[in-house]
């Protein structure tokens, strides 16, 4: 999850912004959903999801 979030957003400063920040298509802030493993799991996937985009 780190390095997929790193690739995405750069710098670890934007990488908790993102963790803390209210996210649509996870419906949830993702510091929140990675607390518990299907959290994590969908928050991975959101990731991979997101970079394949790129």
């Amino acid at each position: 999850m780190y390095q997929s979030l790193l690739a995405l957003v750069g710098t670890e400063r934007n990488a908790k912004i993102w963790l803390s920040s209210q996210n649509r298509g996870l419906s949830g802030r993702p510091r929140d959903l990675i607390e518990c493993r299907t959290g994590m799991e969908q928050v991975v996937r959101y990731l991979a999801a997101t970079r394949a985009l790129i």
